[in-house]
């Protein structure tokens, strides 16, 4: 039986232009968060964790479980990574707070390929391996949030969540 996971939210935020001259890093950083890019890989991670959730609920023997997240987890979390490595950024500051969501990722990843092994070796052990590899990329993600906010606060820019 599958332990208790834990369930990232994608950060998904909508901006208000506050200032009445821009900079590159703000204009880059507008970009950024209002792009129909980050948009859509917001709601294909929004998509990915819940159908990791599924796996969490559900009653699906480990080898079950073990299949449905490499098909609908592993696979699209593939995806997402990829594409989230050739996100089309101007600054380096931007840039900097973008290669945080990347590394957090990328804990993400490993953690559900690691998971899946565990599944499939019905071992709690390397389950929980998996869980701590997706605790850190938590972590990394809630850090990668906090930097979005303070990069916006240094440009005059006020976030809102929705």
């Amino acid at each position: 039986m599958i332990k208790s996971f834990f369930m990232i939210s994608a950060i998904s935020t909508s901006i208000l232009f506050l200032a009445a001259c821009t900079s590159e890093v703000q204009d880059d950083l507008l970009n950024y968060l209002n792009g129909d890019e980050m948009e859509e890989l917001a709601q294909m991670e929004r998509e990915i964790i819940d159908d990791y959730d599924t796996i969490a609920t559900s009653t699906m023997e480990d080898s079950q479980a073990a299949s449905f997240l490499d098909e609908n987890v592993i696979a699209p979390y593939e995806e997402f990574y990829s594409a989230l490595e050739e996100f089309d950024i101007s600054t380096t500051d931007v840039q900097e707070v973008h290669d945080i969501y990347i590394e957090a990722a990328g804990y993400q990843l490993e953690g559900f390929f690691v998971l899946k092994d565990g599944l499939e070796a019905s071992d709690f052990a390397i389950i929980e391996e998996g869980n701590e590899l997706l605790a850190e990329g938590r972590a990394l993600i809630d850090r990668y949030a906090s930097e979005i906010e303070t990069l916006a606060d240094e440009n005059n820019i006020e976030l809102e969540e929705e």
